[in-house]
């Protein structure tokens, strides 16, 4: 009998996850996109256009605006910067199913953009192995939960590609895009604004500057578009939210803080916090020695890779649909060798897991904390492969450099 490599078996597993949950989310596209999470997106931008928080809907108003635009209920509460609320204006020019169609489309647009850089990364060059990229993009768990619910995680991992770019040559253009992505990226969530930070650490300056301008714009807008908005969210939303999702974690909440607290069922909180701020501290410390390291190498790409990762497990409420940004380093970890290799299948093999949340709860107590540990674990194997990875390359490095010296000097002798 033929023997199936462990590694091989273990893809096989993972991938049977993604593609079945996959296949049973098809129905919320049919006969209109049930988006839950677009729900919000669309009515912010009607908030905007009647003059209303959508921090706070009145009810009535709410139900009988939803009624009229075909919109499903239940509609959750935006939770992004006012800013993207602005912007989801014009699709609320739109009723319901059309504006999540459309919206639906743009995301197939990105999904199709992402498989491409997707593949380069991972060094595949042929239109099958291309084929084959956009099928375990489109089936994996937080893509398609991205797609299902409407989410904008597709907007960050564009964001990242973008970015990574530039790292290696900066295009006037190609920036642009990168910082507009990025812009989009941070008005729906809080960690892509420090992103930028191991620009400096990588004595990019220029890429620096220009998103550290961008920022500046995108505090400006919000001030000078919508300032009584801007104004709630951040003295009086944000802080109720940041209290009740570092309090309550969710069973989606893939942080590192709520992933430890799941594991103590919410007991000692003070044995909580210390040991995520230790994993943290130790994690950090790792990320920096590799972007160093990296910068030494000329290799920029995995250390912010990396970092992007890194900065999912701090803050609270980062869902599971954020884990998109897990396929950046899969695919550099693919493409530098075998043993990379096995990084990567880890960390698809990890999200594999974590897409069973359900299934998990079925189990007795302790099991599902513990098996809700498989999403932060799946960054942290990837930020540890991309560090052995570059550690590798920088022995191997060391290695060539010691032979030629040899070389040379028995040829003098």
């Amino acid at each position: 009998m033929r023997r199936i490599p462990v590694w091989s078996l273990l893809f096989w597993i993972a991938f049977s996850i993604h593609a079945t949950t996959f296949v049973l989310r098809l129905e919320v596209f049919w006969p209109t996109p049930a988006l839950f999470d677009f729900t919000s997106f669309y009515m912010a931008g009607w908030a905007v256009r009647l003059h209303l928080s959508p921090y706070r809907w009145p009810e009535e108003t709410l139900l009988a605006l939803a009624e009229a635009t075909q919109t499903p209920p239940p509609i959750p509460l935006l939770n992004s910067f006012p800013l993207w609320a602005w912007f989801m204006q014009p699709l609320s020019w739109l009723n319901f199913p059309a504006a999540a169609w459309l919206w639906l489309a743009i995301q197939l647009f990105m999904l199709i953009w992402c498989t491409i850089a997707l593949a380069r990364l991972a060094g595949v060059a042929t239109r099958k192995g291309s084929v084959a990229v956009f099928v375990l993009l489109m089936t994996f768990g937080p893509t398609a939960l991205t797609l299902a619910l409407g989410q904008s995680a597709l907007i960050a991992l564009m964001a990242a590609l973008l970015l990574a770019e530039q790292l290696r040559a900066v295009h006037a253009f190609r920036l642009g895009l990168a910082l507009l992505a990025w812009l989009a990226a941070l008005a729906t969530k809080l960690f892509p604004l420090f992103w930028p930070v191991v620009f400096l650490l990588q004595r990019k300056f220029l890429l620096f500057a220009t998103t550290a301008v961008a920022l500046v714009f995108f505090a400006a807008g919000h001030f000078l578009v919508i300032p009584t908005l801007t104004a709630e969210y951040f003295f009086l939303f944000l802080p109720g939210r940041v209290d009740e999702f570092s309090t309550l974690p969710g069973r989606d909440d893939q942080s590192l803080l709520a992933t430890i607290q799941r594991l103590f069922a919410g007991e000692a909180p003070l044995l909580s916090f210390a040991a995520a701020g230790v994993t943290l501290a130790w994690l950090g410390w790792l990320v920096l020695r590799l972007t160093i390291r990296g910068a030494r190498l000329q290799e920029y790409t995995a250390p912010f890779f990396a970092w992007v990762l890194f900065c999912l497990l701090p803050f609270p409420h980062t869902e599971r649909y954020n884990h998109v940004l897990l396929t950046p380093a899969m695919a550099w970890l693919w493409g530098n060798g075998e043993h990379a290799r096995r990084f990567a299948l880890a960390g698809y093999m990890l999200a594999a897991v974590a897409r069973l949340t359900r299934l998990w709860e079925q189990l007795p107590i302790p099991l599902p904390a513990v098996m809700s540990v498989a999403g932060a674990a799946a960054a942290i194997a990837l930020i540890v492969g991309i560090a052995e990875a570059v550690n590798r390359a920088d022995l191997e490095r060391n290695a060539s450099s010691f032979r030629s010296d040899s070389h040379r000097l028995i040829e003098r002798v």
